[in-house]
């Protein structure tokens, strides 16, 4: 008994699909926004509804032109048997299915194909329009390849229209099976090639689909050849699909829901910095922070990999970000965009003050948009971040918590600062987090632990005079003349303390020497050649004695000093010369510095490249140098650490090897 068809349905049904499309964008825009949404935010999310059910849609349009054949040699539809194809009661079907194509498919393919075309010269006029629009059609992608939503696009269209090359041209089920196995395989090598999906677990649910659907056309041609195949077996491998399938999906949505309902956040703190003003403090701040946690800190240098996911990675990875302001932070495009996010998806946001600066205005923000290139402005909107959440993110940052920071000031003040830091972090986790552990710094490699270390609250700034003095058996040597080099100087000595596992002190400004060294590491930076507290330091050290000097250089492009520059030294270029000194001795001092060939230093690389760079320092540091009680300490570490890259061939190693046996002091 076949039912009759209720035509009117049949009419209505595309036209209340294509009028559902706007109402659930409509929903799914006003419950993410909580407010009445804007044209541009119905039109996302109606794309995106859109660009979710394609194949659905697509599906629909074409189960109009689907008949099959019957040994009668009539042709009815698939869907309805009583329908003759092609006949009267048949127009209704067509009529809808053109609805289908016409106010849905078509119309959508068109748009998404016009607007990934045109949307790199676009952002290159400075229209972001398709940005704006067509955010759902890039923003599952990396932005190099941002082409392969229009292209997942095509690919849904042509796998819909598969099954009417049998009515209208004759092809087979071979044929089809054929073309759908191309289609698939062509994607999986784009998915193995570029790896195009802005989230690892998405391009696997992609991959392990597509491979289960060429599994079911293969097993679809083998039922259309019933003779030559097992159909029980069939049927198994069926399930055993469907199976997988279910798996496959269950897996990323139990993994988004258990995230959801149980948040576990990979990085502790987020480095927000500008990194010609504060790049060097941030990696000082990254050192101390991760030597008192296991949670990892992200500072951008150490994940250059997935820099284009880094408003994802604070959105979803981050527990507080931590905006380090210099004077020039608040202007990057990168950090604006940082906090914008931290502030829409609600992500504790700390300000830490390295520098005097102001609460942002409106001309503030009227010159940032100006300052800003096309480029620059594209790749916020791309990511959803606008002026207006600028305003707001930075509102929110200067009337929340905040901490004052001295760059140049005391290690006891700068590990207060760290504290309070990773206690706001573990405060978002619901943990606690005691202040006390990092003023003791027990993880915090030194030459001396004093007994009493165990409660003073400043034992860190009475343990560090142990090794920070001009007796100690290694020194780094820096003007200290702005707070980065001083930061610079900081940075080397604790590397270095845990490298060479001997006494490393620090000196800044004019140092009194009450004896010379066994090594002397001058760090050279830009401001060495203008201070007279560089030449005649580095003199009076060789007053007390004949140090072995490793220069460093921490300026990539630093002027070294021409024959003429040390001659107008030793002429008395550099001013009043200190009664216990001479200008000529001062222009040996420059001359023993600049006459070796110095190390680089590079606080704005990564962690494993700065760690390789203190390693090759602690190489120079010859063993003849070392007293006798550290030579057979200091042998070890350096031919493990030969042996390390003899083994690696060049990989960058996480540092030296710590000594085994006993203290090295």
């Amino acid at each position: 008994e076949i039912p009759e068809i209720n035509y009117v349905t049949v009419l209505l049904f595309p036209l209340v699909v294509v009028a559902l499309v706007p109402l659930m964008a409509w929903l799914w825009s006003l419950v993410r926004s909580a407010s009445a949404p804007d044209r541009a935010t119905q039109g996302l999310a109606a794309g995106k509804v859109l660009f979710t059910f394609l194949l659905f849609v697509a599906r629909q349009a074409v189960q109009a032109g689907l008949c099959e054949e019957h040994p009668t040699n009539q042709f009815t539809m698939i869907v309805h048997p009583s329908v003759v194809c092609w006949e009267s009661t048949h127009a209704p079907f067509v009529l809808a299915g053109s609805l289908f194509m016409g106010l849905c498919v078509l119309p959508f393919v068109a748009a998404c194909l016009a607007a990934t075309l045109v949307h790199r010269a676009h952002i290159a006029r400075g229209r972001f329009w398709t940005s704006t629009y067509f955010w759902f059609l890039f923003s599952n992608w990396r932005a190099q390849h941002y082409h392969m939503g229009a292209t997942l696009i095509l690919r849904q269209a042509v796998l819909a229209c598969v099954p009417l090359l049998d009515d209208f041209f004759g092809l087979g089920s071979v044929v089809q099976f054929a073309i759908i196995a191309s289609v698939l395989g062509w994607w999986l090598s784009l998915l193995l090639s570029y790896a195009p999906y802005r989230v690892v677990v998405a391009g696997r649910a992609d991959f392990w689909i597509s491979v289960s659907l060429i599994a079911f056309a293969a097993v679809g041609l083998a039922l259309e050849l019933p003779g030559q195949a097992d159909i029980e077996a069939l049927k198994i491998m069926i399930v055993g699909l469907l199976c997988c399938i279910f798996l496959v999906l269950v897996g990323p949505a139990a993994q988004l829901l258990m995230k959801i309902a149980w948040p576990s956040r990979r990085f502790l703190l987020f480095l927000c910095h500008h990194k010609a003003g504060g790049g060097v403090l941030a990696r000082w701040l990254h050192l101390l922070a991760e030597k008192q946690t296991g949670i990892p800190i992200f500072l951008d240098s150490d994940f250059l990999d997935d820099l284009e996911r880094i408003f994802d990675i604070v959105k979803e990875d981050v527990d507080v970000v931590v905006a380090l302001l210099t004077q020039l932070t608040l202007t990057r495009m990168w950090c604006a965009g940082e906090l914008a996010t931290a502030c829409l998806h609600g992500v504790t946001s700390i300000a830490v003050i390295a520098e005097s600066i102001e609460e942002p205005d409106a001309g503030f923000f009227q010159q940032l948009e100006e300052g800003w290139s096309a480029g620059e402005v594209a790749a916020l909107e791309t990511a959803g971040v606008t002026i207006d959440r600028i305003k707001t993110a930075y509102s929110q940052l200067f009337a929340g918590t905040s901490i004052t920071l001295d760059p140049a000031g005391s290690m006891n003040h700068q590990l207060s600062v760290v504290g309070q830091l990773l206690q706001a972090g573990h405060a978002a986790r619901g943990r606690t987090f005691d202040l006390l552990s990092v003023c003791e710094c027990k993880k915090w490699p030194r030459a001396r632990r004093p007994l009493e270390a165990k409660v003073a609250p400043d034992v860190y700034e009475r343990t560090r005079k142990s090794f920070v003095q001009s007796d100690a058996t290694v020194v780094v040597y820096t003007t200290g003349a702005g707070s980065e080099t001083t930061i610079l100087g900081r940075l080397l000595q604790a590397m270095l303390q845990e490298s060479v596992q001997v006494s490393v002190g620090l000196q800044l400004a004019v140092a009194e020497w009450t004896a010379a060294p066994l090594v002397l590491i001058p760090l050279i930076t830009r401001d060495i050649l203008d201070s007279p507290a560089f030449s005649t330091s580095v003199a009076r050290c060789f007053s007390h004695g004949t140090p072995e000097l490793v220069s460093v250089s921490g300026c990539p492009d630093f002027p070294f000093p021409s024959p003429a520059f040390l001659n107008a030294v030793a002429g008395g270029s550099l001013g009043d010369c200190p009664p216990d000194l001479t200008p000529e001795l001062l222009a040996d001092a420059y001359r023993s510095v600049f006459r070796i060939l110095a190390l680089p230093l590079s606080p704005l690389a990564s962690k494993a490249k700065i760690a390789l760079e203190v390693g090759e320092v602690a190489r120079r540091i010859r063993v003849t140098a070392v007293p006798k009680s550290s030579r057979l300490a200091l042998s070890r570490v350096e031919s493990k650490a030969s042996r390390e890259d003899t083994k690696r061939s060049g990989v960058v190693c996480d540092g030296i090897a710590s000594v085994e046996g006993g203290s090295a002091e």
